[in-house]
């Protein structure tokens, strides 16, 4: 069942209604962008919160879910371990401690937490907050899902800051989670892809942090990890950056897998390095020998046939995805316009060389 905000009010309805068309609902997707205004406040107030709350009850064998904020959602992320089928959950607009769920074993699989970081953008005395919320919801996934295999962070910039929302936790449940010590031994041991995605966020403070956050989980999970994303190549490389990036990797004894999106998390004024350098740097270290899928969506240089050849240093590589995001240098000048039929040749050219 997929459901946008048009539609919330009839759809729960019918569900809160009927719990057995509630019973078969297997899939719930609400609208993939929340923030883009579709009701007036009056419509949005006429939508009975009664009936969004029972229709959450009845979806008792719910398995996958895609949840922007909305009282519905709420009920669900705060009652999950009711929900012993639901194993694939991704949620935007959500903050740990004000909308968690309790300290009982849940089925995650995979979980997608998307937070807005534009007051932590503009407000550099925020920061300490999202430090704060990052490593709550970290502990609460090590003691409520042991099954995960897939966990995503996700912070990304939006034109207006969201407005708070209230809490619905309550303090003797956050008083136990802040009550469990930090851990230092992997309790996750099926998780096999993490991500910590930067979309379009750059803070002019607490990268160091996040750099911290992302070793920290990396190296407590290395040994069971397939598969990162983090956060890295912007517009430069710099060897402070590809120094990250090769650290994060020579953590993960088993990656078969690597996705560097472009932050680079305060290391862009580092000592500059050459596309070609730091891609064969990165190729022919130990600690990518054996990627079989790598995606960069800023490889700092134009498509040619020198830039091809470097990743045949990859023996096992299936699937490739790499970005020219600024069309540097070459033959297409910085003008960052789009000259696809003058690029197409160079790509070809690009391609042959790879593979």
């Amino acid at each position: 069942m997929i459901l946008a905000h048009k539609s919330l009010a009839y759809k729960s309805l019918n569900i809160n209604r009927n719990p057995k068309s509630g019973a078969q609902v297997r899939t719930f997707v609400t609208d993939p962008e929340p923030r883009r205004p579709r009701l007036s406040t009056h419509q949005r107030t006429e939508i009975d919160e009664n009936l969004l709350l029972g229709a959450a009850k009845n979806m008792t064998c719910l398995s996958k879910a895609l949840f922007n904020f909305n009282p519905l959602a709420v009920q669900v992320v705060t009652t999950l371990p009711l929900y012993p089928e639901l194993t694939d959950l991704s949620l935007d607009g959500f903050t740990p401690s004000k909308h968690i769920w309790k300290n009982e074993k849940t089925s995650l699989r995979k979980l997608h937490w998307k937070k807005s970081a534009t007051q932590y953008t503009y407000y550099a005395d925020k920061l300490p907050d999202m430090f704060v919320e990052l490593r709550l919801l970290l502990k609460v996934v090590e003691a409520t899902c042991p099954d995960m295999e897939v966990f995503n962070i996700e912070l990304a910039n939006t034109n207006s800051i969201p407005p708070e929302r209230d809490t619905v936790v309550p303090p003797e449940l956050m008083a136990e989670y802040n009550a469990l010590l930090e851990q230092t031994e992997a309790r996750l041991s099926k998780l096999r892809r993490f991500g910590f995605i930067m979309n379009r966020v750059h803070f002019h403070a607490g990268n160091e942090e996040i750099r911290t956050f992302i070793l920290d989980v990396v190296g407590r999970y290395g040994h069971c990890l397939e598969s990162i994303t983090i956060p890295g190549g912007a517009h430069a490389w710099t060897r402070e950056g590809l120094d990250f990036i090769l650290k994060v990797c020579s953590l993960v004894p088993n990656l078969r897998e690597l996705n560097v999106l472009g932050n680079d998390l305060g290391l862009g004024s580092g000592s500059k390095l050459g596309s070609m350098e730091a891609l064969r740097a990165l190729t022919t270290s130990p600690a990518t020998a054996k990627i079989e899928k790598f995606s960069i969506m800023n490889m700092g240089g134009h498509f040619s046939k020198e830039t091809g050849e470097v990743f045949k240093a990859w023996k096992n590589l299936k699937f490739l995805q790499v970005g020219d995001e600024d069309i540097s240098g070459g033959p297409f000048g910085d003008d960052g316009r789009p000259q696809f039929d003058e690029y197409r040749p160079v790509s070809t050219i690009f391609d042959m060389a790879t593979f």
